[in-house]
């Protein structure tokens, strides 16, 4: 059946009543969280918009176990409305997005996956942790007379089997969050998010660590795990904002 967040701290609201205290009950956010719940893997509250895409689910599954990571992404697009036109008929996308003036949109249920991370890089050829031996069996994947594509996932399957920490979160156990920016082929970077973006993103990150009792460890830039842009920027910035404020 897969794994589901559990019912009872969040059907009678303990689950964001302990959170309203914690943030403090007289505080903005505080007051906030006293009145969010979740229904169906969605959460209410927080301004979140539900809606679904069902596409981003049509070739998934349910979580096998509770997720263990965040990855933070950044759409390419200039407007939510682009991207959310986009997801009408795209298989990738993530659980959540953030448009400009910090609006949350919630696109698919915390019960399932999407398809938002894609092939993953070797964690220990990136952070130089490697021994002898899985050097050299990982050097000569990339060695091999085939295309870098198929290297790539070659390299990636192999990462793939190892359990987390060990390898870099992959999308069937991880949460996807997408912030709106467009990048910019001159500067070859993403803009700033805006201070709204910012804000919200930090509230629903502070909700996903307690309801999967992970922390900032587990956040990451979708830049430096998968392979994307030349210049690995997508959303290194909103990690960076996040682990300052976490």
């Amino acid at each position: 059946m897969g794994f589901k967040i559990p019912l009872n701290p969040i059907q009678d609201s303990r689950f964001f009543k302990e959170l309203w205290s914690k943030e403090g009950k007289e505080s903005e956010l505080g007051r906030e969280f006293a009145d969010c719940e979740i229904e169906d893997g969605y959460i209410k509250g927080l301004g979140i918009i539900k809606q679904p895409k069902p596409k981003l689910v049509e070739e998934t599954g349910s979580f096998n176990k509770p997720p263990i990571a965040i990855v933070l992404h950044r759409t390419n697009s200039p407007t939510a409305k682009s991207t959310l036109n986009h997801w009408d008929t795209s298989l990738y996308g993530a659980h959540f997005l953030i448009d400009k003036d910090g609006t949350i949109y919630q696109c698919a249920s915390l019960h399932q996956w999407t398809q938002h991370v894609g092939d993953i890089r070797s964690r220990v050829e990136v952070e130089k942790t490697w021994d002898t031996n899985e050097k050299m069996l990982i050097e000569n994947m990339w060695k091999e007379k085939t295309s870098y594509s198929a290297r790539k996932t070659k390299v990636s399957n192999y990462e793939k089997k190892k359990p987390y920490p060990n390898r870099y979160p992959i999308s069937s156990d991880s949460i996807g969050i997408e912030v709106v920016g467009e990048y910019d082929d001159n500067t070859k970077r993403y803009p700033n998010a805006t201070l709204k973006q910012l804000g919200r993103l930090e509230q629903l990150v502070r909700v996903l660590f307690e309801l999967y009792h992970i922390n900032k460890t587990d956040l990451y830039a979708h830049a430096k795990i998968a392979y994307k842009d030349t210049n690995s920027t997508e959303g290194v910035s909103l990690l960076e904002y996040l682990r300052s404020k976490l």
